[in-house]
């Protein structure tokens, strides 16, 4: 009924008109260029353009299907049926239809605010996914393969800045992105990727046009970001690699199963003696009722709820987070939650965290921000390796994962002088079983280097029986061994008590 009554809306202006609303190509025409009342056009209107040219180069037909203006407004506006590359016939991962779904969404502010930021996306997209994913289509034949890497003139658009990079509105000129297209001496599984070629004009803007060359390796695991639970140090007694440490390039850029908006996020620089790592934040189509309830959302996709620190720099590097209203992992001392977004990147809210408002679900990596004097990247990088460590052991509650990272003499154990990696094994054994919705999350840590340690005072919120509290937690650890030989709670912010 909203459609049929938007598309009488149409034909009355077309009428009034006598012609069309404003000059666009309705095959490409987003929502707003239809009917203002979808809001103004804008760099999210070339969005939507680029992503249907998109979908129409890689699986050779329409997008908008449609005869005449008025269809092909129902075909941009009707929920039931958005333009993808499965709808096309296209196989493709969730990774990349979900970049796509965002891109072509009927709602202006749903969509990505750049096409710079939908080209790196899809580009972050199509890295993650298998092989079996990517169109058996545009796979290049082996005599095709150019004999020396092939150059197109431009840098790439992940290290390009932000209105030089293909496809953004500001540029005077179609970009193209160079990507070394050298053939490996392997398989054919090593063959260059044609993904796509995309041309065509964006209104009121020159036409747009971009290719990207991928190259698919035989399979092996694909780089993520540093500082996830999955990539630090497997075992706390084990030497982190020098992969494992090293911030992760942007063209590696994870992108979160199932997430409607991914975002990646790259580590800095030590700035006023703090550093945090790299990671990804994910924005899920479900809402959360209250602050334990966005945890425990976060918690079952294997990720954690935002701190505000990760919001603010997730937002700083792609703005669409900041549209809608955000539970993060923050809170007052006195158990109010603190909310992020609404209306920008500064909106900012203090709120009870019982059940209120929903709000949307942003998940992030694991990122604990390191703080302290004289600090330096790569003892902030490794403290931050091993801090996520013991915190994804603690959320996965995990008795044995902890007993590995305590030192062979023995830790201190909160009021025991001298614990085993055997008693502490069985006390967090018993404590997880005790409190089956025990979780842990450390917003950051203040870090000393001491003699042959070094300490680790972190603001540390944590749930058990459904009471909350919020602690400064202490950990010591020795500096060569890295394993742990101290664990204790310093300081009661807020004593364990129902939200």
């Amino acid at each position: 009924a909203k459609v049929m009554s938007d598309v009488s809306n149409l034909t009355k202006a077309l009428q009034e008109t006598g012609t069309s609303l404003q000059a666009f190509t309705p095959q490409y025409g987003a929502p707003e260029q239809f009917d203002r009342k979808y809001g103004a056009t804008g760099p999210w209107t070339d969005v939507f353009a680029f992503a249907l040219v998109f979908v129409e180069v890689v699986s050779g037909r329409v997008a908008l299907d449609g005869g005449d203006t008025t269809q092909l407004f129902i075909a941009a506006i009707n929920p039931a049926r958005r333009p993808s590359l499965r709808a096309c016939g296209v196989s493709v991962s969730d990774a990349v239809e979900g970049v796509l779904a965002r891109a072509l969404a009927v709602q202006p502010k749903e969509r990505f605010h750049s096409v710079a930021a939908l080209w790196d996306a899809l580009v972050g997209a199509v890295a993650s996914a298998p092989r079996a994913d990517v169109p058996a289509f545009v796979q290049a034949p082996t005599e095709m393969a150019p004999s020396r890497p092939a150059s197109f003139g431009a840098t790439p658009s992940a290290l390009a800045p932000l209105d030089q990079r293909p496809g953004d509105p500001s540029t005077s000129s179609p970009k193209v992105i160079s990507i070394d297209a050298q053939p490996r001496a392997t398989t054919r599984s090593s063959l260059p990727l044609i993904l796509a070629i995309a041309g065509g004009a964006v209104v009121g803007l020159v036409g747009i046009s971009a290719m990207i060359v991928l190259r698919f390796a035989k399979p092996t695991a694909l780089p993520v970001a540093a500082h996830t639970a999955a990539s630090v140090v497997a075992s706390a007694g084990s030497t982190p690699s020098t992969t494992a440490s090293a911030a992760p390039p942007a063209a590696v850029a994870r992108v979160i199963p199932g997430a409607l908006l991914s975002t990646f996020v790259p580590s800095g620089g030590v700035t006023a003696g703090s550093w945090a790592p790299a990671f990804s934040a994910a924005r899920f189509n479900v809402t959360a009722r209250s602050y334990l309830e966005a945890v425990a959302g976060c918690l079952r996709r294997d990720l954690v709820t935002c701190s505000e620190v990760q919001w603010e720099r997730a937002c700083e590097v792609d703005r669409a987070l900041g549209v809608a209203e955000a539970w993060t992992s923050s809170m007052t001392n006195d158990g109010r939650a603190i909310v992020r977004g609404g209306d920008a990147c500064t909106s900012r809210k203090i709120v009870p965290g019982v059940t209120s408002t929903a709000r949307g679900l942003v998940c992030c990596e694991r990122s604990i921000e390191i703080r302290g004097a004289s600090l330096d990247a790569d003892f902030a990088r490794e403290s931050s390796s091993l801090m996520g460590t013991y915190e994804a052991a603690l959320d996965h509650r995990d008795a044995s994962a902890i007993a590995n990272m305590i030192d062979d003499g023995g830790t201190r154990f909160f009021l025991m002088k001298s614990a085993t990696s055997t008693q502490v094994r069985g006390l967090f054994a018993d404590e997880f079983q005790k409190y089956p919705d025990f979780w842990s999350l450390h917003e950051s840590c203040e870090v000393t280097r001491l003699d042959d340690t070094w300490k680790a005072e972190c603001r540390k919120i944590t749930q058990q029986a459904g009471d909350v509290g919020i602690v400064t937690a202490q950990y010591v650890w020795g500096e060569t061994s890295k394993r742990l030989r101290s664990i204790l709670d310093t300081r009661v912010h807020r004593r364990w008590a129902l939200l």
